[in-house]
């Protein structure tokens, strides 16, 4: 999870590992520029998952995960009203 938390900060989010007695770790992923736009990552031995069970990207592709996560996380400006 610390691999893939570099890989995410890399692109301007911020990320902190969340570890608690008898639950896997999770990575709590947040857009600085929209604090709105935030999620929990989780991890088991295989994939990288959503917290509504839907899988991101195999673990041995950190970087496919990454661009994933940045990719619903982004923040989309409004078009300019005329």
């Amino acid at each position: 999870m610390t691999v893939r938390g570099s890989r995410i900060t890399a692109r301007g989010y911020q990320a902190q590992l969340i570890t608690s007695d008898g639950r896997r770790p999770s990575l709590a992923i947040r857009n600085p520029a929209a604090p709105i736009l935030a999620e929990n990552v989780l991890a088991d031995a295989e994939s990288f998952w959503w917290p509504w069970a839907d899988r991101i990207a195999p673990v041995t592709d950190v970087a496919a995960a990454a661009d994933r996560v940045a990719r619903v996380l982004a923040a989309v400006s409004e078009p300019a009203h005329e």
